[in-house]
């Protein structure tokens, strides 16, 4: 059953990245302006994002690349 939980949370990672990615593809300068608020070391990381849709593009591709990446190397099926 441990196997099925760890799986399963690896998918929703997955799932997550993908979809995250895919909005920072869409919407580079909205996706980060919704992020942007937060305590100063968040504000630090976003900083090369903001304004920058190229950087945000990139990012949000790798991140599509990452989640797929994940979910295909997850083994398949139910534990038996």
């Amino acid at each position: 059953m441990g196997r099925s939980i760890a799986v399963r949370v690896g998918e929703t990672v997955g799932i997550g990245l993908i979809g995250d990615g895919v909005i920072g593809l869409l919407q580079p300068e909205q996706h980060i302006a919704r992020w942007e608020s937060g305590p100063s070391w968040w504000q630090r990381a976003l900083k090369p994002f903001v304004g920058d849709a190229r950087n945000t593009r990139t990012f949000a591709a790798a991140e599509v690349v990452a989640g797929v990446a994940l979910v295909w190397l997850l083994p398949p099926g139910r534990d038996k």
